[in-house]
């Protein structure tokens, strides 16, 4: 059923945001370490001319700022998976991505367009005499503070410290420069995907058009694999692995719920309510067939195993989403020894600490009249959380939060002014329920229009932009990783 791929695309706007935290955290942390990044160029290259984009010049070191901020966004992205990327303690002009790519040219090339998007989207900004906000350039003043004070306690000038990491011609003033075009064009960006807008006709006329990429089925499965390593199964593996899961369905047929029988038999249970069309899944196809009804059932193989696959039904998502107010007392174990003997006890005094501020909270708040208003005004003062508007999340989907905040949320008896102090893994929540909200496909498919809107505009400015790239002052970027 071709065309039933998920539309989550992610928005191609997000490339121009260049992670500040990373940028200065980075330059902090690599020169109170001592580390050198970049080596002098050689003298007969032009190192202040790396890139040119519309006109204006972009030296190595100012393509290391940008540079350093992604390839840092990568690895934290990807952490879990780093190891089988490349290996950081080699150049990884040394280390293949693709054929014919080394990793070094692909995170240059990432870093060129995110750059680009970057310098236009600011010249975009004052284009249309948007000006930086006043909670910007406090930020940015405090980073410039910082990293000086940095500076001072390692016992140089602040430019000799900048300089150190980006490379020969990097100053501070160079430095605040470029922070200011890369919040310019984050906060522009923000503002132009706010700006849009769209009628509640506009949103179903957008259903109707793509009805398929909103469509998921719930349905439930158990696996059964054929041999237990990365190998081909042999055919009698296979058949042994055919047979149990035709067992498991017709103990299901009998009337044993799935995953009692999946667990009778030793294969693995799932269940979702939130599967979309896939080819790469072998059941894809069955699942999303156009006659498939509740109930269907269908043992399918999957080349390593056979799937015992069980159709409940297909739509989109059509319960409502909600608003709530979250106040989030997470714990912080990172100062604790693990391997200390009253580590548990430490744990579970930190627990102790996060229930009693909640229930202190708690009794403020029905104390002060059990307003919406008032625990705003609480959550803005003591969640740990960064969301300080009022710990507020509208039109929330479902398996979006904590699973046991997401069941209270979703509770079909919750009602407005409900609040409830809700124990996680990650400390306590005081959540206050506002009300229940549209339904969630229309969140999903204006969340879309507007992805496909910050996309339009992104392309737009990309299309206009003139860039030249000097390929020998490049091959000095980021010299330690290269």
């Amino acid at each position: 059923m071709a065309g039933k791929e998920k539309r989550e695309k992610k928005k191609k706007r997000d490339s121009i945001i260049i992670t500040i935290e990373v940028i200065v955290v980075f330059a902090v942390v690599a020169a109170i370490m001592g580390v050198v990044i970049y080596k002098n160029a050689s003298a007969y290259i032009n190192t202040e001319k790396a890139v040119v984009i519309d006109g204006d010049s972009y030296s190595v070191s100012d393509v290391n700022y940008f540079y350093y901020a992604f390839y840092n966004q990568f690895c934290k992205e990807n952490s879990s998976y780093l190891e089988y990327m490349f290996d950081e303690e080699k150049s990884l002009k040394d280390q293949k991505y693709d054929e014919g790519v080394s990793w070094f040219s692909y995170f240059l090339d990432e870093t060129i367009t995110s750059m680009t998007g970057t310098v236009e989207a600011a010249k975009e900004a004052k284009n249309n005499g948007y000006e930086l906000s006043s909670d910007s350039r406090k930020e940015i003043q405090d980073y410039m503070d910082g990293i000086t004070q940095s500076a001072e306690n390692a016992g140089m000038s602040a430019d000799d410290y900048i300089e150190k990491i980006y490379g020969s011609g990097m100053t501070m003033e160079r430095y605040e420069q470029l922070m200011e075009i890369s919040y310019l064009a984050t906060e522009f960006a923000d503002k132009v995907s706010a700006d849009f807008t769209c009628t509640d006709e506009d949103i179903d006329q957008y259903f109707q058009d793509h009805p398929d990429g909103f469509v998921f089925a719930s349905y439930e499965r158990a696996y059964v694999k054929a041999c237990d390593k990365e190998e081909e199964p042999t055919q009698e593996q296979r058949d042994s692995a055919k047979k149990t899961a035709e067992d498991i369905l017709a103990a299901y047929q009998s009337g044993t719920d799935l995953e009692t029988a999946a667990d009778k038999f030793g294969a693995v249970y799932y269940a979702t309510e939130d599967a979309y069309y896939s080819s790469a899944y072998s059941y894809g196809d069955w699942l999303f067939k156009e006659d498939r009804a509740a109930g269907d059932t269908a043992v399918i193989d999957d080349t390593q195993g056979y799937y015992v696959m069980v159709f409940r039904e297909r739509g989109p998502h059509s319960y409502q989403t909600v608003d709530i107010r979250d106040i989030a007392l997470k714990i912080d174990k990172s100062g604790l020894d693990s391997s200390a003997a009253d580590y548990r006890d430490r744990v579970s005094q930190l627990y102790e600490e996060s229930c009693l501020k909640a229930e202190e909270l708690k009794k403020d708040w029905e104390t002060a009249g059990k307003t919406e208003e008032y625990f705003a005004k609480l959550a803005d003062e003591n969640t740990s959380t960064e969301n300080l508007n009022g710990g507020l999340y509208e039109k929330l989907k479902k398996n979006v939060l904590n699973t046991a905040v997401d069941k209270w949320c979703f509770d079909t008896s919750r009602k407005p002014g409900d609040c409830q102090i809700i124990y996680t893994e990650e400390g306590f929540h005081l959540v206050y329920f506002v009300g229940k909200n549209e339904e969630a496909w229309r969140t999903e498919v204006l969340q879309q229009m507007q992805a496909d809107s910050d996309d339009a505009w992104y392309n737009s400015l990309m299309e206009k932009a003139k860039v030249k790239r000097y390929d020998k002052a490049l091959d000095l970027v980021a010299d330690s990783l290269a």
